[in-house]
């Protein structure tokens, strides 16, 4: 009765590992940029604000938020 039409089945691509580890390296640079350049001193900043208006709670949060920042940061600097 009627003919059957085959279409050729779409292929997946495959990231390769090169394109793979150059995305993560990537990512770890932007994550080291950002931490370093941006969150670590803002985050000190608002510290440093606090501490001239006096509210201790903001203070620790700061500090508490430098401190992630920075482990944070040479976590991705050790893996570049």
């Amino acid at each position: 009765m009627g003919q059957v039409i085959a279409f050729p089945q779409q292929r997946r691509h495959r990231v390769s590992p090169q394109r793979l580890q150059a995305t993560r390296t990537l990512l770890l640079q932007l994550g080291y940029l950002l931490g370093f350049f941006l969150a670590v001193p803002m985050a000190a900043l608002m510290a440093l604000k606090y501490v001239a208006v006096t509210q201790p709670v903001g203070v620790v949060a700061c500090v508490g938020l430098t401190v992630a920042a920075a482990r944070l940061t040479v976590a991705a600097y050790r893996r570049i």
